[in-house]
């Protein structure tokens, strides 16, 4: 959870009577399988745009088109689902993390259960096990995929984009840590435990790793129907709460989206997941009447 850079907007005046320069063409994506989208219309002054992600990825793959690169240095603010240069709200954000009401772990699985989830935090857990027993088990469990990962070195589209950023503007979030956190709290937590278990047997037979690389291979083909499939099909047991996990959310972000935008140019940058299908962004923010202009990635 490391983040901090600083916002720095460069306005260009008209005292000069000489023409603004015009900015290079965003060249259009061959058909709708991408993850970066112009926005427009709607009596928008400028348009905005939004970014599909993958959180953790190999940081090979974690690769920034040429697009998404000059729609970051256009943007005048980015908004990701976290602020992530915030490190003390995101450090403050942390006891939210902790299940409600002194519930701890060991109260949700039996005993040997208990013991199994021990020993593999212990040997695979990045911070104590005593530090985390008391996390909602789902967020426990997305810990998990960091050690599905085949490399060593890890990253994700929020964080090369803030490299490409470099400080320069500035880093806004849709949410808090604690609201994000606060979602969990909504989903019964013995339901989560069960997730939590599923999530370590899938490690030992190594389904876990296989759809983590079939998502990796959907994303890096900017296949929208494949994510959608393989996001639904990888939460069976969470499909009655996807629209706490999703869909509440999309609606709300678009809500806020319509009054960040008009007059300045802005970029999103949420998961994936959260663009596709009937309820995903993109349809949302059709409804909304915008126009959608598919950007090649």
């Amino acid at each position: 959870m490391r983040k901090f850079f600083v916002f720095l907007v460069v306005v260009m005046s008209a005292i000069s009577c000489r023409p603004q320069a015009k900015l290079p063409a965003l060249e259009k994506a061959a058909n709708n399988n991408t993850v970066l989208w112009e926005v427009s219309g709607k009596q928008l002054k400028k348009p905005f745009y939004l970014m599909g992600t993958m959180h953790l990825m190999c940081r090979e793959d974690a690769q920034l088109s040429k697009n998404l690169k000059e729609v970051i240095k256009r943007s005048e603010e980015i908004y990701f689902e976290l602020d992530m240069d915030d490190m003390m709200g995101m450090m403050s954000g942390l006891t939210a993390m902790n299940m409600r009401n002194g519930v701890k772990l060991k109260d949700l699985v039996s005993p040997e259960d208990y013991t199994r989830i021990k020993k593999y935090f212990d040997k695979n857990g990045m911070l104590p096990f005593a530090m985390v027993e008391n996390f909602k088990p789902m967020l426990l469990a997305s810990t998990i995929t960091e050690n599905e990962m085949s490399c060593k070195t890890q990253s994700g589209i929020e964080m090369m984009m803030m490299e490409e950023n470099d400080g320069k503007k500035e880093i806004l979030g849709l949410e808090t840590i604690q609201e994000q956190a606060a979602i969990f709290d909504s989903i019964p937590y013995k339901d989560q435990a069960k997730e939590l278990l599923k999530m370590m047997d899938s490690v030992n037979t190594g389904r876990g790793k296989k759809e983590l690389q079939e998502l990796v291979n959907a994303y890096k083909k900017q296949g929208l129907k494949e994510i959608e499939e393989i996001t639904l099909k990888s939460e069976p047991g969470l499909m009655e709460y996807m629209d706490l996990l999703l869909y509440k959310r999309n609606r709300n972000w678009v809500t806020q989206i319509s009054k960040i935008t008009g007059k300045k140019t802005v970029v999103f940058a949420v998961g994936a997941g959260h663009l596709v299908g009937k309820s995903g962004l993109l349809e949302l923010l059709k409804k909304e009447g915008y126009a959608l202009r598919p950007l090649k990635n």
